[in-house]
């Protein structure tokens, strides 16, 4: 491996020559000095290199690797996405397969692991870091970890064989960021499922990097976990999300914030009804969630909150009752207070209720005429792709199968990729793969690469479909 003092000398080097170039070159040319350096780098780095990058937010690091990208072709990975529990250099390694053996590649977010609010687990992951190097140096191809000061000192004080084993750091700090006062980030709740995987990914980054600033307030250190915690809950990482929301309330505890302490409490239940622990979820939107709304006269937050009560009656079979609260509880609060969205949401849900009736025309006269135009109309895609798999249910009921596999590979599954809507997609999957088992002759081999795709999604959050996938393989005497 090339020395530091190497690097620099040949680094400084191409430098002076990269100043002689004519001005019509020059057009090209990076701003930043480290930058000319790390280019150089990784144009003529031989075998393995790890480079370790300061930068100082997230947005700059951004219009940094941005500037880069122009002029060297890297392998991008965000760690955001990480369990815990799972190895940077394992993670890595599967992630590489897929990309020439020959290309840098980028690792973001790994203060995703040194920096969570579980103190020992991050010391406790910091140090699997000192004697994981190889798994690393096996890449055999140049490595760049960009990495926040608070990081970079963690890595340094807790890691320091693996600190010490980079062969070239790079420190970017952005103009006059100290003069600039701190405004924590805002996440537009209403708006987080329908970011894609990369927006949610770098919303994430951001808010995780705001976390450490010592000039957080509680009201704005409590926001910022909730934030991360609804991030990490529409990416269906549930552990995680549960984690923030957690940590997010004895704040709002603390400021007395009625209104913020309810929703939270609801995301907690959300979770818990994900797992299927649907008898706590619904305890805790009756007894503790339903009455603050109420009492603060919230007409939107109870609507949302008897919405989650029907989900709940729903999945225990007690259609209904369900169906009672979307009709006459929740229907009439948001045409009351013309919330377009919300109400074709609740008219899907309607639909979902009657084609589990068996009242398979009048729930499709209601998607189709309904449903669709209006998230349409808004530009919903995520809603649109959920109202077609609605759709495709009823089509599959009335022995439509061809029409309903279409609507499942070409409408839905797209959609909940681009999104990052783990859970959708892996019901989809699932539902596609009990399709090709109906065919003739069936498509058994696709089937099972589908089925065990979504099993590992499923096991990996932690979720009751798990169970149900599996006793499918089982019943189809299928193995992953």
């Amino acid at each position: 491996m090339m020395s530091l003092s190497e690097l620099w000398k040949r680094g400084n080097h191409w430098w002076n020559q990269w100043r002689g170039l004519d001005s019509d070159s020059k057009k090209q040319k990076l701003q930043h000095p480290d930058l000319e350096r790390l280019l150089w780098c990784l144009h003529n780095g031989e075998g393995f290199n790890l480079y370790i990058c300061q930068y100082s937010s997230i947005p700059y690091r951004i219009q940094l690797t941005t500037a880069l990208l122009e002029q060297c072709n890297v392998v991008e990975i965000s760690l955001l996405h990480l369990d815990a529990k799972q190895l940077i250099d394992e993670a890595l390694h599967r992630a590489l397969t897929r990309h020439p053996a020959d290309l840098p590649v980028f690792i973001y977010d790994l203060e995703r692991l040194l920096l969570t609010t579980d103190v020992e687990k991050n010391l406790r992951y910091v140090g699997q870091l000192n004697w994981r190097r190889s798994g690393f140096q096996r890449l055999q191809r140049s490595v760049v970890l960009w990495l926040p000061l608070a990081a970079l000192e963690l890595l340094a004080r807790e890691a320091p064989d693996f600190y010490d084993w980079s062969s070239g750091f790079f420190h970017f700090i952005e103009p006059q960021t100290a003069t600039r006062p701190f405004e924590p980030p805002r996440l537009d709740n209403e708006k987080t499922d329908s970011l894609s995987l990369k927006e949610k990914e770098n919303w994430l980054a951001v808010l995780l990097e705001a976390l450490q600033d010592d000039q957080l307030d509680t009201a704005g250190r409590a926001k910022i976990l909730f934030d991360i915690g609804d991030l990490h809950n529409a990416l269906g990482n549930y552990e995680a999300a549960e984690d923030s929301f957690q940590h997010a309330l004895p704040l709002y505890q603390t400021l007395q914030d009625e209104k913020s302490i309810a929703v939270t409490m609801g995301k907690i239940a959300d979770i818990l009804q994900a797992r299927g622990e649907l008898d706590e979820a619904l305890r805790i939107q009756r007894e503790e969630v339903l009455p603050a709304c109420e009492y603060l006269g919230e007409v939107r937050g109870k609507a949302v909150t008897m919405g989650k009560i029907a989900d709940i009656l729903e999945a225990r079979g007690e259609l209904d009752e369900a169906l009672r609260i979307r009709q006459q509880e929740e229907l009439p609060a948001y045409e009351q207070l013309g919330d377009v969205r919300s109400k074709a949401v609740t008219m899907g849900k309607i639909a979902d209720i009657l084609q589990a009736r068996g009242e398979l025309d009048e729930a499709l006269r209601i998607l189709q005429t309904g449903v669709l135009t209006a998230f349409d109309r808004l530009g919903d895609v995520r809603s649109k792709a959920v109202t077609m798999g609605y759709i495709a249910d009823i089509l599959q009921a009335r022995g439509e199968l061809d029409e309903a596999l279409r609507i499942r590979q070409q409408e839905e599954l797209p959609v909940y990729d681009r999104l990052g809507d783990v859970r959708s997609l892996l019901i989809t999957q699932w539902q596609i793969a009990e399709q090709y088992m109906k065919m003739t002759p069936p498509r058994r081999a696709e089937a099972n690469a589908l089925l065990c795709q979504a099993l590992r999604a499923a096991e990996k959050m932690r979720i009751p479909e798990a169970g149900q996938i599996e006793r499918i393989l089982q019943d189809f005497e299928m193995k992953c």
